[in-house]
């Protein structure tokens, strides 16, 4: 199954948990280890936790507030040798890959460097909690449909 489709079936899965036991419904981390293409498929985090269940995802079922959100875990490569350059570089990714520029480097828990590839090719480890905003954004296109209609 393609990765995004998977991640949208599991979550969509805490709404029917027919299918899955109860404890195998929500994920606290997603590793995303494809490092020359990873961040490209954090667009697939945007609105999906839109109609997640409640009872699996928030501590407070009553307070959509309290959702509990997975640390994304995203590899990448870059070619800024120095730490600060490539994490600079890594969160204007990540932010642009989610559509959120707000993102901001105090957001990513984490940075290592993994391996330097060669002497101008370096591998970088990104964590960061994946953003409320990002994950109950409601799509563009949805808006634009909704526009058109009046």
């Amino acid at each position: 199954m393609d990765a995004r489709e998977f991640v949208r079936w599991h979550v969509e899965q805490s709404n029917n948990p027919t299918e899955l036991p109860e404890e195998y419904l929500k994920f606290d981390h997603c590793y995303m280890n494809l490092p020359m293409i990873a961040v490209e498929f954090l667009d697939v985090f945007q609105g999906l936790f839109l109609n997640a269940n409640p009872k699996v995802w928030c501590k407070d079922p009553n307070d959509i507030k309290t959702i509990q959100l997975p640390l994304i875990h995203v590899y990448g490569f870059t070619q800024e040798k120095e730490k600060e350059g490539a994490l600079d570089f890594f969160t204007q990714r990540i932010g642009k890959a989610m559509d959120y520029p707000e993102f901001s480097k105090e957001q990513i828990e984490c940075f290592h460097n993994i391996r330097d590839v060669s002497g101008i090719s370096h591998m970088y480890s990104s964590t960061f909690r994946l953003p409320y905003e990002v994950a109950m954004r409601k799509m563009e296109i949805e808006k634009d449909v909704a526009e058109m209609a009046k």
